[in-house]
C-alpha cells in the first residue's frame, strides 16, 4: 500500500494506491490522525487505485469519518471503481460516507490546494 499526503492550512488530501486491508489499515489511520489539526475544515480520501477493501480497510474508513466528526472537518471520497467500490455498497457506505462525483475531483483539488497537489509518502 503506497500512502500519499498533501495538506495545507485548512485541507488533507491522503491518496492511497493498492489494497486496503488489515496489513496497512493501522498506518493508514496513523496517517490521518497525526496530520489532523483544529483547523483541519475537509479531508479527501483518494481512493481510486484501490483495488480491494477487506473488513479493516471499512474500519479505517469509518475511524476516518468519526477523526473528522470529532473535528469539524468533512470527509470526502474520492471512490475508488470496480470490485472495491462493490464492496462500499454492499456493506451500505455509499450510504453513509460522502464520495465526490470523478468530475468534481480535478475542481476540488483545485479549489483546496491551488492547482494539481504535490503529493508526498
Amino acid at each position: 500500500m503506497q500512502i500519499s499526503i498533501e495538506e495545507n492550512r485548512s485541507s488533507l488530501l491522503v491518496a492511497l494506491e493498492g489494497d486496503l486491508t488489515s496489513d496497512h489499515s493501522d498506518n493508514i489511520h496513523q496517517a490521518i490522525r497525526k496530520r489532523l489539526t483544529k483547523s483541519t475544515r475537509i479531508v479527501c480520501l483518494d481512493l481510486r487505485r484501490v483495488a480491494m477493501i477487506d473488513s479493516a480497510g471499512l474500519s479505517v474508513l469509518l475511524g476516518a469519518k468519526i477523526m473528522c466528526g470529532s473535528g469539524n472537518a468533512r470527509l470526502r471520497l474520492f471512490a475508488p471503481s470496480g470490485t472495491a467500490f462493490e464492496t462500499l455498497e454492499a456493506v451500505g457506505f455509499d450510504k453513509i460516507l460522502n464520495f465526490v462525483d470523478a468530475e468534481e475531483i480535478e475542481p476540488l483539488l483545485r479549489n483546496l490546494f491551488g492547482g494539481e497537489p504535490s503529493l508526498s509518502s
